[in-house]
C-alpha cells in the first residue's frame, strides 16, 4: 500500500504508468457511517492509497471498482 499522506503523488504516478485509478471520495455522511466527509481513498487494479472510513462498505467499494476496471 503506497503512504497515504501522499495521494496525489500516488495517483499521478499510477496513471503514468498506465494503469487504470477510480479515486473514491466522501460527499456527505449520516448515521454511524465511519466516513468522514472530504475523505478519499484511490484504488488502482493491484493497490490502495487512502480510506474512505474502512470496514465491509470500503472493502465492497474496493472490489466493485477491481471489477469495472477495463482490462
Amino acid at each position: 500500500m503506497a503512504d497515504p499522506v501522499q495521494p496525489w503523488q500516488w495517483i499521478s504516478e499510477s496513471l503514468a504508468a498506465g494503469e487504470p485509478v477510480t479515486l473514491l471520495l466522501v460527499v456527505d455522511s449520516c448515521g454511524s457511517s465511519p466516513g468522514k466527509i472530504g475523505a478519499k481513498m484511490a484504488v488502482t487494479e493491484n493497490g490502495v492509497t487512502g480510506t474512505i472510513g474502512g470496514g465491509a462498505l470500503e472493502i465492497g467499494l474496493i472490489e466493485s471498482v477491481r471489477e469495472s476496471m477495463v482490462k
